[in-house]
């Protein structure tokens, strides 16, 4: 009896197991379905952008689409930033295509999370996920500042080309309500800029900033309760005209 077990199980290791190939098919079909996915998502991303030119850099399989707001010297000061606070995570709000979440999380390992209003982040997120991008997302809402006052703190916040779109729907005490609220969400730092009423399309919409872009945005912060304001990056606006000033500034203690 014990030669014929040890016969038996002799035979039946020789064999490959019953399931093996069973696992194997399963294995290319899983392969497949990720394959053919990947294929329909950067499909989708073709057909999302076509005919149009982003406001941020787009970055699909390597490749970088150009776009009409200079971001690439805006992103070096904001990184620059980053790595000043020791930033490990990011909140992005108005973060259109997602540039500055993307490089974020590729070039600083941040953990960075974008939220824009518009359908800007329909193509972001097709990126994202053909690219297998990590530690990144990008969601769709639109933030009233009992919205963010709800939201968890992250390290830093940024807030680019945005609180102009609130002060023209609502007034500048509406933007500066904004501001308030989300200067308490970032623990360490804020990167802020904002259009001027210098520019064409905002030249009757926006409070005159007769003594300078600059003051008028350290004082809008300041008012808002920010501390250590600095110039960080002067960028060409959306229409390449005038200059748009970066800030970095400390949230209230």
């Amino acid at each position: 009896m014990p030669l014929r077990r040890a016969k038996a199980n002799s035979i039946q290791s020789l064999g490959p197991k019953p399931s093996s190939f069973g696992k194997r098919l399963r294995g290319l079909l899983r392969k497949w379905r990720v394959g053919f996915a990947r294929a329909l998502v950067r499909l989708a991303f073709h057909v999302a952008k076509a005919g149009t030119k982003p406001y941020e850099p787009l970055e699909i399989s390597g490749r970088i689409y150009q776009n009409v707001r200079e971001s690439e010297s805006r992103w070096h000061a904001i990184a620059a930033v980053l790595k000043e606070y020791d930033a490990r995570n990011v909140l992005d709000v108005g973060c259109a295509e997602g540039w500055f979440v993307r490089r974020a999380s590729a070039d600083l390992k941040c953990f960075a999370i974008g939220v824009e209003a518009s359908e800007r982040v329909l193509i972001s997120e097709l990126t994202r996920l053909y690219d297998g991008l990590e530690r990144a997302a990008v969601m769709t809402a639109f933030l009233s500042p009992e919205d963010i006052l709800i939201l968890p703190k992250f390290h830093a916040v940024i807030c680019t080309s945005v609180v102009h779109h609130v002060i023209r729907r609502e007034g500048l005490a509406a933007g500066q309500a904004f501001v308030l609220a989300l200067s308490t969400r970032a623990s360490k730092v804020m990167l802020f800029e904002m259009g001027t009423s210098h520019e064409k399309d905002w030249l009757n919409v926006l409070p005159r900033m007769e003594g300078g872009q600059e003051t008028f945005v350290r004082d809008f912060l300041k008012d808002c309760g920010m501390t250590r304001i600095r110039l960080i990056a002067t960028s060409k606006g959306f229409r390449g005209n005038d200059q748009r000033l970066l800030f970095s500034a400390e949230p209230p203690s």
